[in-house]
Parts: structure tokens; sequence; C-alpha cells
């Protein structure tokens, strides 16, 4: 059976990032990532520029969107607009995550993707974890500490802390993706505000390279927007 120190579930921003500060501690680190990478996500790819003072790392340029984003208009429900200076960063997920599961491993971190947390025992010095890979093969090992980087719906905390949790989602977004030409300026974040079609946040579009996106949240039929 191997040994490791930590072993983290989730190769997203999260997952990669205590990986590397984990490794890079002297620990002997494991991560892993259910799905094969580099992964494309829908979801966030918008940052603050402090993120690379958490990360403990500059941002290559040729990581982000190659239309940066500095600028920021909200749309009030009084349909009254506020703009703004605001740099952010810009990026996609597919190559903004494996940038930091490579940072990651560089650190002494060991990376496995298509590789799923299966289930975990919690023994008197240390837990035994039980992992499967693409082809359904088990292995376990024995870590010390085990940290969940699984997103919305973390595996080990909605089992350990489970009163913690809904029974079901309260909500969605959804994020649709359009190739053309528009009249809105490429390196602006548009907000709208108005519970009627975003009563969990707001509406947003932005330009990500060649596309642009348009999303928002609701905690109702999301499908009916």
């Amino acid at each position: 059976m191997k040994e490791f120190d930590v072993f983290i579930a989730g190769g997203g921003i999260a997952g990669s990032v205590a990986a590397k500060f984990a490794a890079k501690g002297g620990l002997k680190t494991l991560f892993v990532e259910r799905y094969k990478t580099p992964r494309m996500k829908s979801c966030s790819g918008i940052q603050f520029p402090y993120l690379e003072k958490t990360i403990g790392e500059k941002i290559p340029s040729e990581k982000l969107c190659t239309n940066e984003l500095s600028k920021v208009s909200i749309v009030r429900p009084d349909g009254k607009i506020t703009k703004a200076p605001f740099k952010m960063l810009n990026f996609t997920r597919d190559v903004f995550d494996d940038w930091l599961n490579q940072v990651a491993i560089k650190n002494g971190a060991e990376f496995r993707d298509e590789c799923t947390l299966i289930e975990w025992e919690i023994k008197t010095k240390n837990i035994i974890v039980t992992i499967s890979d693409k082809d359904k093969n088990l292995e376990q090992i024995e870590v010390k500490y085990l940290i969940d980087a699984t997103g919305l719906m973390p595996t080990v905390r909605m089992k350990m802390r489970s009163e913690d949790f809904e029974k079901k989602s309260t909500g969605a977004t959804i994020n649709y993706n359009f190739d053309g030409e528009g009249d809105l300026e490429p390196n602006r974040l548009y907000q709208y505000w108005n519970l009627e079609y975003n009563n969990m946040m707001f509406a947003w579009i932005y330009k990500k390279d060649d596309l642009w996106v348009i999303g928002t949240g609701y905690d109702k039929n999301i499908s009916k927007i």
C-alpha cells in the first residue's frame, strides 16, 4: 500500500493550489481529478489580480485570454448604468487549470487524472483512501490528511457534515458561448441586476478570446429563462 502525507480530491484551482503548497512544504502529496485533463469548464474563468499573490505565482500571459477585462458596467434594476475601471484576470478553465496542475507537479506533487475518490476510512493514526482509475481498477493508499476540493458538491464534506448542505440543489447557473460580432466592448464585463430573470446574483456578458459568454443564475426552472 502506497503512503502519502496528503491526498487531495479535485484537480481544479483549489486542489492544485493546495497540492502546490503541501508539496512545497515537504509533504508527500497526491492530488487527483476525476475527469481527463485539460478539462474545459464553463464556470467562472474570471478572477482578480490578487489571485497571483494568493497562489504565489506570476501567471504567464499565454495562460490568459487574448482580450483583457479592464472595465465593468452594472445595469441596475431601474435601468441606470454604473461604469468603472475594474481590472480582472480572464481565462479559460482548461488552459488555466492545466497550468496550475503543472505548477503543483513542478513543486513535487503527484497528479493523476481520470481518477476518482471512492471511499475513505478514518483509522487511529491515518486514513485509508480508496481510489479508482479510468478502467475501474481500485487502489488503496494510506494518508495522514485528506482534503476535499471537489467543488460545489464536495464528496467528503457532504458525508462528514451533511447538516451543512441542502438535500438537493437550490439553484443553478447557465452559460452560453456565442461566436459572432456585437457592439459591446470586448474588454468590459457587463452585469445585469434584475430579479425577474437572475434572482441569485446577476446576469453577465463578456468575451473570452473569440467567444461571447452570456450567462445567469436562478433558483427555479432555469431551462425556461
